[in-house]
């Protein structure tokens, strides 16, 4: 936030501080002219419970390529709003410390980004409000969430998933490029580096579709009846080949195997639709990890805007060797799932939506 309090707090908040509203400035956006947005939204940290139902909240996008820092009401009354904004109402129930997504916005972004000034490394600004004072006047009828002000490191971040148009004819028979770019209030995360395409023969590419590679600074453990898992939600329709993690190995684990499974109201079933092993006592010792393919046998179709989940687990059940990923405790922001565990050889799965793994997966477009 140019202008920030400790908290986004939008909503009805106390009898003489309702209709309340928050902006929020993503800078240096690397989205290119032409691209096709697949879908955006904001991740909010809680930065303490609100529970109260009715809030009614609206996003929308200033109508500039150029936001500008804000600097009194006056003003942040002055700026012109895009068209139709995106409802957010009688938002679930938030609590401390946990992560929560917006509504999709990407016509929002798609209405920016056309304008024509628009080119790479301009931004975005964004309204959270309930200016329209739709929220039920009881006190606490809003949500809270952390400021950049407050903590970088659970500010909000903008999601964007986008696609470019078909390139020159070399292109046409490899998939879509996408990519995810989280451009943080006053920061920006990088794209996601390495190579996005590999070729295994002319005419025919592999692809790396869903991944999450940033900010590894914690771990979780793999071990006998404990499986560890991730969801995920494909963006587009592919065969999935291989899936990557970043990992080690205390002790000899053995058998590392992921399985692909179906989710029901997020929570992986009983069975695998495919999956891969590696040996898991070749992994490195060193803490950082290292990143690890397992292939995928007979891969299976996965269908785009439907979440799955990779469940990990090892075959060793002696006490000191075990496998753990490497994750991102402080700050997940993969918008497409979360970790899950299992202490009973994957029967009952524990949402954990504070923690993302280090993961890639790989296929063909279909």
């Amino acid at each position: 936030f140019d202008y920030a309090h400790h908290e986004t707090i939008p909503g009805y908040i106390v009898h003489n501080v309702y209709a309340s509203a928050y902006a929020m400035i993503f800078r240096n956006l690397a989205i290119p002219t032409n691209a096709i947005i697949d879908e955006a939204k904001v991740r909010f940290i809680t930065s303490g419970e609100t529970t109260n139902p009715n809030v009614k909240t609206r996003i929308v996008a200033e109508l500039t390529v150029n936001p500008a820092p804000f600097t009194n009401l006056a003003d942040y009354q002055s700026r012109i709003r895009a068209p139709s904004p995106i409802p957010w109402d009688d938002i679930e129930p938030w609590y401390t410390d946990r992560t929560y997504y917006s509504p999709d916005i990407s016509a929002q972004i798609h209405t920016i980004i056309n304008l024509p000034l628009w080119q790479t490394g301009k931004s975005i600004c964004l309204f959270w409000h309930d200016e329209d004072d739709r929220s039920a006047h009881i006190d606490y009828t809003t949500r809270m969430a952390d400021t950049y002000h407050h903590d970088p490191l659970r500010c909000p971040i903008l999601i964007i998933k986008y696609h470019l148009p078909p390139g020159p004819p070399v292109y046409l028979q490899t998939p879509a490029r996408y990519f995810t770019f989280r451009g943080k209030v006053n920061n920006i995360l990088s794209p996601s580096v390495g190579p996005i395409f590999q070729h295994c023969h002319p005419g025919v590419a592999l692809a790396r579709f869903e991944h999450y590679i940033i900010n590894d600074d914690t771990g979780h453990i793999a071990w006998k009846n404990l499986y560890q898992g991730q969801t995920f939600t494909p963006g587009a329709s592919h065969k999935i080949t291989s899936v990557w993690i970043k990992a080690y190995r205390v002790g000899f684990p053995g058998l590392i195997t992921v399985g692909i499974r179906e989710t029901v109201a997020g929570d992986p079933t009983d069975t695998d639709l495919c999956l891969g092993s590696t040996n898991g006592n070749t992994l490195t010792t060193d803490i950082q990890g290292e990143w690890r393919e397992i292939p995928i046998t007979a891969g299976v179709d996965l269908s785009a805007g439907v979440q799955y989940a990779k469940a990990l687990r090892i075959t060793s059940d002696v006490v000191l060797n075990y496998l753990v990923w490497r994750a991102d405790g402080t700050a997940p922001s993969y918008y497409g799932g979360m970790h899950l565990n299992s202490d009973d050889y994957g029967n009952t799965w524990f949402k954990r939506p504070l923690t993302d793994f280090m993961f890639e997966e790989w296929g063909l477009l279909i």
